[in-house]
């Protein structure tokens, strides 16, 4: 990002020395097709920038999905220990829990459902030996 910004302020200074160039008679299809230049490249980058921030806001959000995702893996497991079979079948399917077993590998994919807001939540761990 930081080479992008630094990037961004050459092509200002560049815009700023041509727009002096201009000024003192330079000829003025070269500065028009410099200035254009200049603009495209300045396009180029700032799509690169918002590339960039779109990415670091995604990682952002994904940081704090993770820790929703944790805190409702720690209340399903605080809780299934006192469900019944029944409700732990209804549990796995809730969860959309698919299982396959392949000779020594054992695979298992699921969906957690999230709601917006977790925080008023809580959460004790809970140790087994």
């Amino acid at each position: 990002m930081a080479d992008v910004e630094e990037r961004l302020k050459e092509l200002d200074e560049q815009q700023k020395n041509l727009l002096k160039q201009s000024l003192m008679g330079f000829p003025e299809e070269l500065v028009i097709k410099e200035n254009q230049k200049i603009n495209s490249n300045r396009a180029i980058l700032m799509q690169r920038k918002a590339e960039l921030e779109a990415k670091i806001e995604q990682t952002q959000q994904t940081a704090v999905d993770m820790n929703n995702i944790k805190l409702a893996c720690e209340m399903v497991s605080q809780k299934l220990g006192s469900l019944t079979y029944e409700n732990k079948r209804l549990v796995l399917e809730a969860l959309d829990i698919k299982v396959w077993i392949k000779h020594n590998e054992l695979t298992m994919e699921g969906s957690i459902p999230m709601p917006d807001d977790l925080s008023n939540l809580s959460v004790t761990s809970r140790c087994s030996g």
